[in-house]
């Protein structure tokens, strides 16, 4: 759990980026407290890559992550400030570091993810909503065939 003082993170971080209240961190911190990143590198079956825009001191900055769709370990995450073939291919190369294989990998429609899955050879899916793939309950299957 987190161990310090939300106010003290609360006037940092609004000195550095926009001004976020204490509650608000508070939550945060439970959230990430929550993730399990992966440690080491394995078979996986399926992985979900998503990217989000998010708009920081006027300026937009893309968050990309990408997550085991089994055990929803996260394994590997970055900020770019942009969305290109190029950011795409990158990202995936760092996702796939903790990759023993070369998983199934579940996107979005974006255009910028084709040219890198076939440049790395990998197989994909297009999923609608990636984010619901991922929202599956723990002991629940994933619609995803094994």
């Amino acid at each position: 759990m987190f161990h310090g003082s939300c106010r003290k993170v609360s006037k940092v971080l609004s000195l550095a980026f926009e001004p976020i209240s204490k509650s608000a961190v508070h939550y945060l911190a439970r959230k990430v407290s929550e993730i399990r990143v992966a440690r080491e590198p394995r078979y996986r079956r399926c992985i979900a890559v998503d990217e989000t825009k998010l708009c920081v001191k006027k300026s937009h900055v893309y968050v990309w992550s990408a997550v085991d769709v089994d055990s929803k370990e996260l394994l590997a995450l970055e900020a770019s400030y942009g969305r290109s073939s190029l950011n795409a291919l990158a990202f995936l190369k760092k996702a796939l570091r903790m990759c023993t294989n070369k998983p199934l990998i579940l996107v979005d429609k974006g255009p910028w993810y084709r040219w890198a899955f076939e440049r790395l050879g990998l197989e994909y899916r297009y999923e609608e909503q990636v984010r619901e793939v991922l929202q599956v309950p723990e002991g629940e299957n994933c619609s995803i065939p094994p």
